[in-house]
């Protein structure tokens, strides 16, 4: 996952295959294939993982501070 985020961040999504992201992870495409079949599934993961760090982040705000504060 992160070489998937590495990629995506550094050369954008057109860079991003399973190819290379098996080899910024150091691995075998036999490998990357045994947890993510395709690149929509390395995709779908990020955004998992992405979605849900950001959800964590705002059940933490103290809404009573209100705006900047609370932020």
């Amino acid at each position: 996952m992160q070489a998937a985020a590495h990629i995506l961040e550094s050369e954008g999504l057109s860079a991003c295959s399973t190819n290379a992201v098996a080899r910024k992870a150091g691995v075998s495409i036999g490998s990357l294939y045994q947890y993510f079949p395709s690149k929509d599934a390395i995709s779908r993961a990020l955004i998992l993982e992405q979605t849900t760090a950001l959800v964590e982040d705002a059940e933490k705000i103290d809404l009573e501070q209100g705006g900047r504060k609370a932020l």
